[in-house]
């Protein structure tokens, strides 16, 4: 079967959506023919072996919303196209082509989140891609998401309650052998808590000025907070900081290698995700934390909230500083639980979000 991938984003850029994808298509390439379209952001290349990446020239971009009109006359001979939705100024193409050809493929789209917070000048040029919205999914075939618990809080949730036989929750997935438990870690004097995420203003929903609020009013003082991301407002982030008097307690990592990133969860005692509103669907970082024996702590949002469990972690408010103050609090004081914590993640990483049972789930829905 050839199955086309169709995705704003693609590495080596950093980001969620490219990840999934790329996971997805290695997954599929094991019994299918795969190829990748995405725009060509120059960043360079990412080698695969066992699939086809294409990267488009844009005729029209803003941020990662891009104009692909080529789409329109490249999907000949595919057998399904699997849209990553949001994918605006592109997502009209592979609509267009589906109405135009809608016996030649078979359209899959992914919902990955919700877009919302966006400047007034982007929900102008996003329009096209909302106004099509519900065309594009009445025509799909099937829609796959993270967690139907997101999907029924989302902005799709009607539809979702009138066609929920057209949706198939497909969890991502994690490496338990790349990102794995180190045995004997040995307990330093400081707790140390590590944040993953984008530091630029696509990314201001991860709250990360809601996490330094929190730690500056924390009663112990024997932390320190490792934060692995880069982007354009790393500076900003640095001066804030500064401003809620935890500078010298807090470590800019930047953008790290896979082997590094492993060894900052390993080396971690607790994982915090403050993301904000419904723009975090999932948090791939969670299980990735859980994977490498990290106990988390992450916000109290859907799709967020069913990633774990009271065994693996605990859940503060979104956006309430004193809430995730006291969640950082009531696990700093205990290292015992702590460690337990850290160890049932990475059991529930292992028995829900391995490759292999992932692979086996998506690898389903296709031969179906």
């Amino acid at each position: 079967m050839k199955i086309a991938q169709v995705v704003c984003v693609f590495p080596p850029y950093k980001g969620g959506i490219g990840n999934v994808a790329a996971d997805y298509s290695a997954y599929l390439s094991r019994r299918h023919k795969v190829t990748v379209f995405t725009p060509n952001y120059g960043l360079g290349d990412f080698c695969v072996k066992d699939y086809k990446v294409i990267r488009l020239k844009p005729w029209l971009k803003y941020g990662n919303g891009v104009w692909l009109p080529q789409l329109l006359w490249l999907f000949k001979g595919y057998d399904v196209v699997h849209l990553h939705y949001p994918f605006f100024g592109s997502a009209e193409m592979v609509w267009l082509a589906k109405i135009l050809f809608k016996k030649k493929f078979k359209l899959y789209i992914h919902y990955h989140m919700d877009v919302i917070g966006l400047p007034w000048w982007i929900k102008i040029l996003s329009l096209p891609s909302c106004l099509i919205r519900n065309s594009l999914f009445k025509i799909a075939d099937k829609i796959t998401v993270a967690s139907l618990d997101y999907i029924k809080h989302s902005q799709i949730k009607d539809y979702y309650n009138k066609h929920k036989d057209k949706f198939y929750e497909l969890p991502f997935a994690v490496d338990t052998k790349r990102f794995y438990l180190q045995e004997n870690k040995k307990p330093k004097e400081n707790i140390r808590l590590l944040f993953v995420g984008g530091l630029d203003k696509a990314h201001y929903f991860k709250g990360l000025n809601v996490l330094f609020k929190a730690l500056n009013g924390l009663k112990q003082d024997k932390w320190r907070l490792n934060i692995v991301g880069s982007g354009s407002m790393r500076k900003y982030y640095e001066k804030s900081a500064r401003k809620f008097e935890i500078n010298e307690k807090v470590k800019f990592k930047g953008q790290l290698d896979q082997a590094s990133l492993v060894s900052e969860y390993q080396n971690a005692d607790l994982f915090i995700l403050p993301s904000i509103n419904s723009n975090e669907a999932f948090g791939l970082v969670l299980i990735e934390a859980m994977a490498c024996g990290t106990a988390v702590i992450a916000t109290d949002l859907p799709g967020v909230r069913k990633v774990f469990t009271i065994k693996e972690g605990l859940l503060a408010r979104p956006g309430d500083s004193i809430d995730l103050r006291n969640r950082i609090q009531e696990l700093l004081k205990d290292r015992v639980r702590l460690s337990g914590m850290g160890r049932a993640g990475r059991e529930l990483a292992i028995n829900k979000y391995s490759e292999d049972k992932i692979k086996d789930k998506y690898e389903n829905l296709f031969d179906k």
